[in-house]
């Protein structure tokens, strides 16, 4: 994972040396692995050509709800930084696309696409959360309002202050708004209802926003001043959002996302509903930008329960 990791995103567009054919494999099987196909749906037919060369050609089956043209040009970004051409060739009777795989003057690979009518991909459901630990932007704000799928927006502080000012600055369409009350030092596997302050700054919130939840990945230890808070969440209508076992990115190391995306998009793909969430920057708006069609290529249904 960790090589192919550097295939695909390092950087995209530089011009590369295609010293191993493996690598055309490894692009072909991730590109049909992020379309959901799986691999009882792939046949591989060699073709020995020469004494030190053979042609792979692949035949896949198609669910119905993929487009070959769409399948083809994703293929094709991966494939150009290492000189790789692909050619398309339509048998509109036999509703079949044939894809050639040229590099320097030679097919080394084709792959065919076929349709099958019986093969119906069920979606599955994935959420995607983001947070802010500061003050959001407004362009940050604008293009979480432009990514066009349901996102969950986590504002992380223990203070009342600083939470209701960033509440203020996060338009009503973007909700709904939860709240992680925690001073941003503190383990992920440590939440507590049972702070008074978590009531009174819930209360500010509630205030601006209509729709609050509150972010826990665990129960708190005092019980009779837990259930006591939990009576007064329930009277400001404040769910909780139980987060423990979320996949959390907080950092801006371009391999380290990318590898917890490819798994984010696995289990989505695999119907395992994974949580996802993300430190807002702009930089990992950026890479979500780039990865969000990435995973609904796959029938991923981004949700917020």
């Amino acid at each position: 994972m960790a090589a192919l990791l550097v295939l695909l995103f390092y950087p995209a567009e530089q011009r590369k040396h295609l010293h191993d054919l493996a690598i055309a494999d490894s692009l072909i099987h991730q590109e049909l692995a992020l379309f959901n196909v799986p691999q009882n749906r792939i046949r591989t037919i060699e073709h020995t050509v020469g004494d030190h060369f053979t042609r792979k050609q692949y035949v896949v089956d198609l669910p119905v709800q993929v487009s070959k043209t769409h399948l083809h040009a994703e293929l094709n970004k991966q494939l150009r930084p290492w000189q790789i051409k692909t050619v398309g060739h339509v048998d509109v009777a036999e509703n079949e696309m044939t894809l050639y795989l040229v590099y320097r003057d030679t097919i080394i690979r084709s792959i065919e696409l076929r349709t099958d009518p019986d093969f119906v991909r069920i979606p599955h459901p994935a959420e995607l959360l983001v947070y802010f630990d500061r003050s959001p932007t407004s362009s940050q704000i604008e293009r979480l309002q432009q990514i066009n799928v349901p996102v969950g927006i986590v504002l992380r502080s223990d203070s009342r202050r600083l939470l209701t000012r960033w509440a203020e600055e996060l338009p009503e369409a973007l909700t709904p708004v939860l709240i992680w009350f925690d001073d941003a030092q503190t383990s992920f596997e440590e939440s507590s209802m049972d702070s008074p302050e978590l009531v009174r700054s819930l209360e500010a919130v509630t205030r601006i926003q209509n729709e609050v939840r509150v972010l826990a990945f665990a129960p708190g230890e005092n019980r009779s001043t837990e259930e006591a808070n939990s009576k007064r969440l329930e009277e400001l209508d404040v769910p909780v959002y139980p987060a423990s076992g979320i996949m959390i990115i907080t950092g801006e190391d371009r391999f380290e996302f990318d590898r917890q995306m490819l798994t984010y998009s696995r289990l989505a793909r695999q119907a395992a509903g994974p949580r996802l969430l993300v430190r807002v920057s702009d930089t990992t708006l950026d890479w979500l930008e780039e990865w969000i069609p990435r995973v609904q290529r796959g029938g991923v249904v981004f949700t917020l329960s």
